[in-house]
């Protein structure tokens, strides 16, 4: 039953919609007091009359539309809770026909319904523990409550068996209480699916319409069952419907005489319905048992302007979060919008044919594009298909044959057609034509031994660099370059580009523009450069070399030009020299010890890095020795022994000596070069000087980083959460002295499989894995065995930051500004590496016992430019979760500002204490931000920008840098807490923590199963552990 009324009220959610799309006055409604389940409806059915619609007559359509689908949705709802709708019998789906009267329950049996109890060691971290603080005063002299825990909702799959008809009633994510559970779309049974799609092939308005509407179209249609002698359709009606036969037999009849068409499976009648209502020439009667399937033509034309609205809603929202298009005018975005198609691959299919011209290129929104094996050294794998990338770009504008490609699981396109670039604006075509360029430039040759230029700039330089692209256009014969000019990269658009070593004729210094006549360029030529190609060799580009041949069109020729010179001027050095800075960069950013460095010291630390070079079977560092230096290989291979035994063999930007920058410890192996290497070097000191007060926080984090750590070697010294996940217990190493604590949470894989919890729990441990900062809890490893997985991190003993602001009570400027900051620097670090949170809540902040807040539960975190997925708690989900629209990264900046509201005034902004939760969410969708007198106005207006509904205006939605930078945080050290040296302004009461511990629950390794295992049916996702 509270999987029907959470589905009952996103329903009426959506009737809320309706009404104020129709003009109609919705605040009688959303403050109407509903009971729970199918009586719900019936009240709020009521309520709906009772309101009374300024404009009936004009929406009373789409209002009777609405309650049919919260009528049909309600029974089916009600057959799969095993509960009926006896109420809505005598309910007309026309409001002015009023709706029958129904008790309802009581209001306690609706909170308890939606108001969750949050299970302790959950697949967060550390256990939390509930507040027992009812009221708390806040900033002023009036006491506001504060909200109860909460648990996160998701959207829930179609259950087994649903009716079509309810799938197609349920558009809006049906909320359930299963958590982070990624949404399923509605789905045929799959022979059906094959004949309606099979069915639509032969339909001449259906044949061309996109895959993903055939099956929003599917979902419309409804099922009718003939029998013998049944009259479907009768000669003279106007029919409003196409029916498809999937079995059965029919008889075409016109003025009572059988005519010789007999219509069977596959079949279809009543086509031309879909365009205009017209009356049937025929009579169509069922000679026998038949299912039809029927197609609406209102269902149709409501079904494609909504796909069609939805697709535009879709592609600007993806606009206005990609790099390369947020920046477009937002009429630009629109005609983009306007003309893009939804094309969706399924894992393996192909995406791009090889060795054809394209007639459309394709802008990824989800999903990675890879290409075939055989052109794997074409393109770049990461940065060619992944969401934002325009791939096919190049056959469309340079009529490029393009190389092969397949979808690397499933994967959402918006499809731009070549007809329709004629129509766009400069500014959106030199969007697209930079996107071309990019995969040109990826595509150049490879040499393993160089640096790979395109793939190693970051985004921004790439960016700067094309901007700086000349265009030419050249005459034919004419020369374009010749030797002794300065190095230079050219894109050919049309035409051709031979390239000679020389001429029959000498050249007069500025004088040859162009070839004697007589002679014969394509013969002579070494080498021709065709349309949608590039020329330049990478290492005289990249050093700056100067040409060494003559290029000259053959042809009219149109390119465009880079020059080496322009390049020097716009990023300060060579080419080489900044690509070399940029992939030693990511090198370091990979890497545990600088992952949590900024910009600034990252920089510092490249330019402190001394090339050293040890000839073959030098001895790099000693067994023993005194560790003072980090070694980052550059080139060759150096193998690593400990006591004389070969550990394992290092290579190319392979690295050692990391904890000798931090630790007074020796070397415990002898490293020695195999071959001639070239390492780069940093010596402790230099790197002290580069990190400040930071390094104390770093040795601190480098003594928990133990990764030799096996489960035996930890003992339990206190349990501090239990769940029906399982069970967290706080862990030392054996026989330490002073030994670091972590947090040690088991987590059963028999509950994991049966919460539907797989996706979450590896989604939980790539997160981890991938992140090293100090607002974000510190991931040291994984175990595994039979029976449970396990996660190692930093443990965390002061609580909730949701426990914590009740501790604390009226929060201080300075707590607020502590508390926001700390999350809003662990939010830029997971946005900055591509990952929304999506469940950002004060339940999922954890404090150690100094204070220092950390983020916490990565189980709901998506690794996509835009989802569409219902994840989240209720109180902190943006406007844009909730209408199911599709959301983008500044979702998490919404959340952030429901929390400093808390911080600032107590309650949360919208909702406050409501448990009915479509009200709730209507709140949160339009209910107007306010704020008591004593919030002052930099607050307001920091609050206020987080708390915009239009994402695109969000603050934050443009970077962190943002919030940063605003007027409330003036004087606020960004770099001290980034640092990790900000003192807390508040510490928790550790005994207080301590007193819900348990003692610990014997030798740890009593819980750990040594029986061997295999990863049987359903348990595959545990092989990650």
């Amino acid at each position: 039953m509270a999987l029907a009324r959470a589905a009952l009220a996103a329903l009426m959610v959506m009737l809320v919609s309706v009404l104020h799309g129709c003009g109609c006055d919705t605040s009688a409604v959303t403050s109407c007091t509903a009971g729970s389940g199918c009586d719900a409806l019936t009240t709020y059915m009521t309520c709906v009359k009772d309101a009374g619609c300024c404009d009936y007559e004009q929406g009373g359509a789409k209002i009777s539309d609405g309650f049919a689908a919260l009528e049909t949705a309600a029974n089916a709802i009600a057959q799969l809770s095993g509960s009926t709708c006896s109420a809505l019998a005598g309910a007309s789906s026309d409001p002015s026909k009023g709706v029958s009267s129904a008790s309802t329950s009581s209001q306690a049996e609706v909170a308890a319904a939606a108001d969750h109890s949050v299970e302790v060691g959950h697949i967060g971290n550390v256990a939390t523990f509930p507040s027992e603080a009812s009221g708390t005063s806040v900033d002023g002299p009036a006491t506001m409550r504060r909200r109860e825990k909460r648990s996160r909702i998701s959207a829930v799959p179609e259950q087994a068996g649903q009716s079509t008809e309810l799938s197609a009633a349920l558009k809006t994510p049906v909320l359930g209480r299963r958590a982070s559970q990624t949404v399923k779309p509605e789905m045929l049974d799959p022979q059906l699916e094959e004949f309606l799609t099979k069915a639509f092939q032969k339909h001449f308005l259906l044949k061309s319409v996109p895959e993903v509407e055939c099956k929003a179209l599917s979902l419309s249609m409804k099922v009718k069952h003939a029998v013998p002698e049944e009259v479907v359709v009768r000669q003279g009606e106007i029919v409003e419907s196409v029916y498809f036969i999937r079995y059965g037999s029919f008889q075409m009849m016109q003025d009572n005489a059988c005519l010789s068409n007999v219509l069977g499976p596959g079949d279809s009648f009543g086509e031309l319905a879909l365009l205009y209502s017209i009356p049937s020439s025929t009579t169509i009667v069922a000679t026998e048992n038949g299912e039809l399937w029927k197609m609406e033509r209102q269902r149709f034309l409501e079904c494609k302007e909504q796909l069609s609205s939805s697709q535009i809603e879709k592609a600007m929202e993806f606009f206005q979060a990609c790099q390369d298009f947020r920046y477009l005018k937002e009429d630009d975005q629109k005609s983009l919008a306007a003309v893009c198609t939804s094309k969706t691959f399924e894992d393996g299919s192909i995406v791009l044919q090889d060795e054809e011209v394209g007639e459309c290129m394709l802008i990824v929104i989800s999903g990675q594009v890879a290409p075939a094996e055989s052109t794997a050294d074409a393109f770049d794998r990461v940065s060619y298909g992944k969401p934002g990338s325009v791939i096919g770009s190049v056959g469309v504008l340079y009529n490029k044959q393009q190389a092969k490609s397949f979808a690397k699981g499933p994967v959402e396109c918006l499809c731009l057609n070549k007809a329709a670039l004629s129509g766009f604006s400069p500014s959106v075509l030199d969007v697209l034509r930079r996107a071309a360029f990019k995969a040109i430039l990826h595509s150049l040759p490879r040499n393993p031994l160089d640096p790979e230029p395109w793939r190693i700039l970051s985004e921004q330089q790439v960016n700067l660099l094309i901007s700086r692209t000349e265009d030419g256009t050249f005459e034919p014969g004419e020369i374009i370059f010749a030797p002794q000019d300065g190095a230079q990269l050219i894109v050919v658009i049309s035409g051709q580009v031979a390239i000679m070593k020389g001429l029959a004729k000498t050249r007069e210094e500025d004088e040859l523009v162009f070839a004697a006549e007589d002679v014969d360029i394509l013969q002579q030529s070494d080498k021709v450069i065709e349309a949608g190609h590039c020329y330049g060799k990478q290492p005289e580009f990249l050093e700056g070399v100067s040409m060494s041949t003559f290029g000259i069109a053959v042809g009219k020729v149109r390119l465009h030009r880079i020059l080496h010179s322009n390049v020097q001027e716009l990023l300060g050095d060579s080419l080489m020299e900044v690509m070399r800075c940029a992939e030693i960069k990511r090198v370091l950013s990979d890497i545990f010890l600088f992952k949590n460095l900024n910009e600034e010291q990252i920089d510092r630390t490249v330019r402190e890095l001394e090339q050293q070079i040890f000839a073959a079977g030098e001895i790099i560092v000693q067994q023993d020795d005194p560790a003072r230096h980090f070694y980052l290989i550059q080139r060759g291979t150096v193998v690593v022994r400990k006591d004389g035994k070969v550990l394992r063999t290092l290579g190319r930007w392979d690295y050692f000596g990391e904890r000798g920058l931090l630790l007074q410890e020796r070397r415990s192996a002898t490293c020695q070069a195999l071959d001639e290497c070239i390492c780069l070097v940093l010596d402790a000191d230099e790197f002290f000087q580069i990190v400040g007060h930071f390094k104390d926080e770093l040795e601190r984090r480098m003594q928990l980083q133990d990764l030799n750590l096996s489960i035996s070697d930890l003992q339990c010294t206190a349990v501090v959460g239990r769940g029906t996940f399982g069970v967290v217990r706080l862990v030392t190493p054996k026989g330490k002295k002073d030994a670091p604590e972590y947090a040690l949470k088991c987590v059963k894989k028999a509950q994991v499989v049966k919460g539907h919890q797989q996706k979450a729990i590896i989604m939980e441990r790539e997160v981890n894995a991938q992140c090293y900062h100090p607002c974000i809890v510190q991931f040291i490893k994984t175990f595994q065995d039979k029976y449970n997985v396990y996660f190692l991190t930093e443990f965390l003993g002061g609580g909730d930051l949701f426990y914590a602001i009740r501790a604390i009570g009226a929060l201080t400027k300075l707590q607020s500004q502590f508390f926001t900051g700390s999350i809003a620097l662990g939010i830029e670090y997971l946005h900055g590496r591509g990952i929304m949170y999506r469940d950002l809540k004060p339940e999922n902040v954890l404090l150690d016992f100094a204070g220092r807040a950390k983020l916490v539960d990565f189980g709901c975190c998506k690794k996509e430019i835009r989802a569409n997925t219902l994840v989240g708690t209720p109180e902190y989900l943006a406007p844009e979760v909730i209408k199911g629209k599709g959301y983008a990264k500044s979702i998490d900046w919404w959340s952030l500002g429901v929390m400093l509201y808390e911080f600032v005034v107590g309650p949360i902004p919208f909702g406050a204490g409501e448990e009915d939760q479509m009200r709730l969410f209507a709140a949160i969708s339009e209910a107007p931000l306010t704020f008591p007198s004593y919030v002052a106005e930099d607050a307001m207006q920091v609050l206020s920008g987080l708390l915009e509904r239009r994402p695109e205006r969000r603050l934050g939605s443009s970077g962190a840098k943002e919030i940063k930078k605003h007027l409330w945080f003036k004087g606020f050290d960004w770099d001290a807490l980034a640092g990790g040296f900000f003192p807390p302004p508040w510490q928790p009461d550790a005994q207080a923590q301590m007193r819900n511990w348990e003692e610990p629950d014997g030798d740890l390794m009593d819980h750990v199963s040594t029986e061997s295992f295999s990863f049987a049916k359903g348990m595959e996702w545990a092989k990650l552990f």
